[in-house]
């Protein structure tokens, strides 16, 4: 688990150092293949000669599928690691520049902040893979870890989850036998379990109730250690995108807004303490990002005011006052709400009526 970059470095003025980083935990091989004359060649042309006309191979160790893209060049020193990690392998890219030809910067040290990771291995598979849209699913998730005499291994599970998550009906299975988890809480769009025991080479599966609002949704898991906080360890899919759910009713529908809620049904913002403000909230679909708008009109079209919603457990959500752009308490009677997402294509607008009296 690498924690932080650090270096010592001189870099006088009109001198720059950049440094960025990548990771990934397999490698490959590229092959140069030469004539005999010493000329590059591709490899058809180059299997397809006489051997005594074939050149050398050149071999050289390349970063495989599994890496991932090149981080954020770092500020400074000791800023905490920008690449996904634990992995196996790291690469570094520094680059020193200077606009005038006089001076130079110069490296004296660079470091890597480690310490191991919490198991050797760690792969794990969604199921099912389908599912309906922003419909509660019963999921499993089961994790095979691979561990040697030297690990210390995990008990906490931090599921990322791409929809709301129910921190009710936990089921744990650890080694194929049924355990309880110490705690269980939702923190955002993660689903937080407290392991029962220290886990380093057995199986486990939790099963839990979720919601999928965006097709080819991933579902992530993070390994930590109760003892080691701020050390988490990834899970990588066993086999490819066995940690994604699809929604093959999604992809064919227009629409973009799901499950508007406007309540209460009558609505008094008169100061009594009973349904004094108005809940608004939805669900967007297939949009990974959005600019949401929810304004409030009276019967003659006349815009009341602007609500900026914000997202909590795969909802947006907004509350209103009963007042105005100007502050002012709106006078009894019906007004709509419009839900507008500014999309360029689908059913991205919602109308519903607001009954306020005093």
């Amino acid at each position: 688990v690498i924690r932080a970059l650090s270096w010592d470095v001189d870099t006088p003025p009109r001198t720059k150092l950049e440094l960025r980083s990548r990771s990934g935990n397999t490698l490959g091989e590229h092959y140069t293949f030469y004539d005999r004359a010493g000329a590059v060649t591709t490899e058809e042309s180059w299997t397809s000669k006489p051997k005594v006309l074939r050149g050398p191979i050149d071999t050289s160790i390349v970063t495989s599928a599994d890496w991932d893209e090149w981080s954020n060049f770092y500020q400074v020193s000791g800023e905490p690691f920008k690449s996904k990690s634990p992995r196996r392998f790291v690469q570094l890219e520094l680059i020193l520049s200077t606009d005038d030809p006089q001076v130079a910067p110069e490296v004296g040290s660079l470091s890597i902040e480690f310490e191991d990771a919490l198991i050797q291995e760690a792969r794990g598979s969604i199921w099912p893979r389908q599912a309906k849209t922003n419909t509660d699913t019963r999921f499993s998730y089961t994790l095979w870890p691979q561990a040697d005499a030297t690990d210390g291994g995990f008990d906490i599970l931090r599921f990322t989850v791409p929809g709301p998550v129910s921190a009710a009906g936990i089921e744990l299975a650890i080694d194929g036998a049924t355990a309880t988890p110490s705690a269980v809480s939702v923190q955002g769009d993660s689903l937080f379990l407290t392991l029962p025991q220290k886990v380093t080479g057995d199986s486990l599966q939790v099963d839990f109730t979720a919601r999928v609002l965006q097709n080819a949704a991933v579902f992530t898991l993070d390994l930590g250690d109760g003892a080691r906080p701020g050390v988490w360890q990834s899970v990588e899919p066993a086999a490819r995108r066995s940690n994604v759910v699809l929604l093959p009713d999604l992809p064919n529908s227009d629409r973009l807004i799901e499950d508007l809620r406007v309540e209460p049904a009558l609505f008094t913002p008169n100061g009594d303490g009973v349904n004094d403000q108005l809940d608004i909230s939805f669900i967007v679909l297939k949009l990974a990002t959005v600019d949401a708008q929810v304004q409030i009109f009276d019967l003659a079209g006349r815009i009341v005011t602007r609500l900026k919603p914000t997202a909590i457990n795969g909802r947006l959500s907004v509350v209103w006052s009963g007042r105005d752009s100007q502050s002012a308490l709106v006078p009894p009677g019906t007004y709509l709400c419009r839900v507008d997402l500014g999309a360029d294509h689908g059913e991205d607008l919602s109308l519903r009526a607001i009954a306020v009296a005093y």
